[in-house]
């Protein structure tokens, strides 16, 4: 994998407690609202050649308000609206839970917002499992 400067992670979801919770995202409620935490790995954002953590909070944005991957072909009016050419891809649904990564080629951001909305959604069923065994 390529890094060209850093891998920025916008991470965002519902502040539910279950999956249901966040399959259920209030869109109306607001993109900034729902942003649950960012980061910044890598080199210091000085060095860096582009805005990554916009890039990233742009590709969240599309795929919280679209609901699907902001690389796919669905959301190419979207990216048109707002004045690229084509749709960015690094942005990751995963049953409410939307993941950004940029920074790296589009297909390893991508690849990387899938794998943390992956893992988020395991932690989720692996609290939901055992807060039902406890009851």
């Amino acid at each position: 994998m390529r890094v060209r400067a850093a891998l920025t992670a916008v991470v965002v979801a519902v502040r539910g407690r279950t999956l249901d919770d966040a399959a259920r995202a209030d869109v109306a409620r607001g993109f900034e609202d729902a942003i649950l935490t960012e980061g910044v790995f890598g080199k210091p954002r000085t060095e860096w050649d582009a805005d990554y953590a916009q890039y990233a909070r742009k590709k969240a944005q599309a795929s919280w308000r679209l609901g699907v991957a902001s690389g796919d072909e669905s959301a190419a009016a979207y990216w048109r609206e707002a004045g690229h050419a084509a749709p960015l891809a690094g942005g990751m649904v995963v049953e409410g839970i939307t993941v950004a990564v940029s920074g790296a080629d589009p297909a390893y951001d991508e690849a990387l917002a899938g794998a943390i909305a992956l893992s988020l959604r395991a932690i989720l069923k692996l609290r939901e499992s055992a807060a039902s065994r406890r009851s």
